[in-house]
């Protein structure tokens, strides 16, 4: 028997609880709202009982580094650790019914599957079926592996079979002269893979030629000034440079608009006579302007010039070309002439200069044209840039024409045909390979031992199946007799076993009948999903385990674990679940019971009660903990099925009986403490939520006629009883928090409401 739990480190819920001081006994009831651990607790002992670690690995506390550990303490001094994943003793004999027994051997999702059906063979069978079921398993184990090694064994083969079965593959015959006709497939093969290469390969690019518009930057260069005598512009360039200001000029040359009546527009004196205006005036004439506007656009029209010239791309050109020679190498000798990519950047930069430096000139003297040899300079420098270019694209145009000839005299072979025989070919010498034929050997030795396992894998099934025949009749005929006293509507026929479906495993087989008519399993029409409700879904997964329970042979030594027994069941089905919950106590070596329904306990508490064996019967809780965690706390049931009106009853009658409660709680449970007490007194006469002080004006205003007439001596004694109550009730004073409780005022008025109560008449 379980006596203690006293730690529980890392899973679900429970962090870090050590609950030590809540003894369990040989009823021991649980009480823990939805999704606060029950099913953890009800896990954690089936892995104990069943030495399945992994219920717990599975439920690692989310957020904890913690390692999990668990200390439980069963009588006679035996103890079960959980550390390091593992249990240190096993407690043999646990039943534990929640809704993984309900999920993995009824139903889950509404519908009854083959796994199901499976797992509860499994349970019906009990001990008794131990040995056989373990000599089936491990037969059924051993021919699996069997059929494991079997299916290595062959996928080892299946890289050289290809999509050739294993019988066909054993069945393959060598071919003579094999290493022969492949080198000859294979040299035809790579000819034929250098045509198809060709035929894709790439020709040369040309690049077109640097063509500046140099003519019209020379023609910017070589305009004049035909009509202005060399003199003036003798005169002008002297003075001006005289000046030596950058300025001048231009002031000069909008300083002549100023000039008015031939009078200099500073010092007022005659200029008539002084040849340099008249110098002035004649360089600085519309056509001069003119030109100097032209003049001004030359470095702009040079950069377009220049930037028609694009380097790096005939760089890449150039670099394009030498790899498809490279590439052609093992074909043709072509024979490309690379530009000189040095000598055509050192004749482009020197081009760039020398218009430059002429366009500097210009502009210091723009009626001066540019001298004949530099003019042929650039003429001769841009020849030296496109010479070398068109020499390129002449030989690139020769070399993509003896490719063009050389792709047009490759013929075809029938790639195709070689192909599929060069491949049939391989693989028939890879079949009579050394390796190959050591796996083919494996693979008949792994067939031969898989057959001989089969076979004693159905001979350990038949062993099984007769003691499966002789236990599941009695199964069925306990679990009627259980859904028959839960008034269920439908039982349960023709249980059995079969072999069918995957893996080779016994499952049960059953039906379902309902109103004379079997329902299917699955699926959706006529159906255990839609013809029984979920309270019948329950009954049913409940009878099913109960049935199992009271026909185990060793229930006496047994602890049996029920995790929300009466979840979905109507008010009889509750019943009967407390009468079969009785029989399973008087059986069994313990029963724990977890429930999220405090009248469900407080009911079986009764009949314990009744039973006188209370002493037997420990009550705990599961509450919440810091952190959105859970550990264990007391319970008193019957304090927590209390109604409203006894438990403000006890506050009042406690605290005047000297009991530690809160004065400020006791002091608010007077007036409604009254007010139940007058609803049940004056039933059908004080309508419900009728609050105190209308109540008593009701029964000051009440005839004679009235039942309310009797208690109309209270009113008065009511009324100061209200007055000082009210001050503790929101309703009745916005600042009822902070009002006062005096102590010797409070057992004084808690003593008159119950002098009201008990005598009906004032203290």
């Amino acid at each position: 028997m379980l006596e203690r739990i006293e730690k529980i480190t890392g899973i679900g819920l429970f962090a870090d609880t050590r609950p030590a001081a809540f003894q369990f006994r040989r009823l021991s009831m649980i009480y823990a709202d939805n999704g606060r651990g029950k099913s953890t607790l009800a896990a954690l002992l089936k892995s104990c009982g069943d030495n399945q670690p992994h219920l717990l690995l599975n439920r690692r506390t989310i957020g904890l580094s913690t390692p999990q550990n668990v200390e439980l303490r069963f009588s006679h001094g035996n103890r079960s650790t959980f550390t390091a994943g593992q249990w240190s003793a096993q407690y043999h004999g646990t039943h534990v019914y929640d809704l993984n027994f309900v999920e993995s051997s009824v139903y889950s999702g509404g519908e009854i599957n083959a796994t199901h059906r499976k797992q509860l063979l499994s349970f019906a069978l009990g001990e008794n079926a131990v040995g056989a079921m373990k000599a089936f398993n491990d037969a059924k184990d051993l021919a699996a592996e069997k059929a494991r090694r079997l299916k290595v064994a062959e996928e080892k083969l299946t890289p050289y079979r290809d999509k050739a079965t294993p019988a066909a593959y054993m069945r393959m015959k060598k071919i003579a002269g094999a290493a022969e006709e492949i080198v000859i497939i294979e040299q035809q093969l790579r000819q034929a893979d250098s045509m198809a290469s060709i035929h894709t390969r790439k020709g040369y690019n040309s690049f077109a030629c640097f063509r500046p518009d140099l003519a019209g930057l020379l023609a910017i260069m070589n305009a004049t000034h035909q009509e202005l005598s060399s003199q003036a512009e003798d005169a002008v360039r002297a003075h001006v440079n005289n000046i030596e200001s950058a300025a001048f000029k231009s002031w000069a040359h909008s300083g002549l608009n100023f000039i008015k009546n031939e009078t200099c527009p500073f010092c007022a004196q005659s200029l008539n006579g002084i040849d340099l205006i008249g110098y002035y005036r004649e360089c600085f004439d519309e056509a001069f302007s003119r030109l100097n506007a032209q003049v001004a656009t030359l470095d702009d029209l040079k950069g377009r010039v220049m930037g028609t010239l694009n380097l790096p791309l005939l760089q890449s050109h150039i670099e394009q070309a030498d790899a498809i020679t490279a590439l052609w190498a093992g074909e043709l000798e072509l024979k490309v002439e690379l530009p000189n990519m040095e000598q055509i950047k050192a004749s482009y930069e020197e081009l760039d200069t020398q218009l430059t430096k002429l366009i500097a000139q210009k502009k210091t003297s723009p009626l001066t044209a540019p001298d004949r040899m530099s003019v042929d300079r650039c003429t001769a420098l841009l020849d030296a840039i496109n010479d070398p270019l068109n020499r390129y694209n002449v030989s690139v145009t020769n070399a993509n024409v003896r490719i063009a000839e050389f792709r047009e005299q490759l013929g075809q072979l029938p790639v195709v045909q070689l192909r599929t025989r060069l491949k049939e070919l391989n693989e028939r010498q890879k079949r009579f390979s050394p390796e190959v034929v050591a796996l083919v050997e494996s693979y008949e030795q792994a067939k031969a031992a898989e057959k001989l396992a089969v076979d004693d894998k159905e001979a350990r099934r038949e062993a099984l199946n007769s003691i499966m025949r002789n236990t599941l009749g009695q199964y069925e005929h306990t679990i009627n007799k259980l859904l028959r006293d839960f008034g269920a509507r439908f039982s349960i026929r023709e249980i059995s076993y079969n072999y069918s479906g995957g893996g080779g495993e016994p499952k049960s087989e059953y039906a379902i009948e309902l109103r004379g008519e079997k329902l299917a399993l699955s699926g959706e029409a006529s159906s255990f999903k839609t013809s029984l409700s979920e309270g019948d879904k329950r009954t049913l997964a409940f009878a099913f385990f109960i049935a199992v329970v009271v026909s185990d042979p060793e229930l006496q030594n047994k602890i049996v674990v029920i995790d929300d027994p009466m979840c979905s069941l109507d008010k009889h089905r509750r019943t009967q679940t407390l009468s079969v919950l009785k029989k399973v106590y008087d059986g069994s070596r313990q029963l724990i019971v977890m429930a999220h329904d405090m009248y469900f306990l407080k009911s079986l508490l009764e009949e314990f009660e009744k039973k006188k064996e209370l002493q037997n019967v420990a009550c705990m809780r599961i509450v919440h903990a810091q952190g959105d965690h859970s550990h264990f706390a007391t319970l008193d049931v019957d304090r927590e099925c209390e109604s409203a009106y006894y438990s403000n009853h006890r506050l009042v009658s406690g605290y005047l009986a000297g009991e530690n409660y809160v004065a400020r709680e006791v002091a608010t449970a007077i007036r409604p403490l009254l007010e139940g007490y007058l609803h049940r007194r004056y039933p059908g006469h004080v309508a419900p939520g009728l609050l105190f002080g209308e109540i008593v004006r009701k029964i000051a205003g009440a005839g004679s006629d009235s039942p309310l007439c009797h208690a109309a001596t209270l009113v008065e004694e009511l009324n100061e009883i209200n007055t000082y109550a009210g001050k503790f009730h929101h309703d009745t004073n916005a600042a009822a928090g902070a009002e006062n409780v005096e102590p010797g005022e409070l057992l004084a008025y808690s003593r008159r409401a119950l002098s009201v109560i008990y005598g009906g008449h004032m203290a």
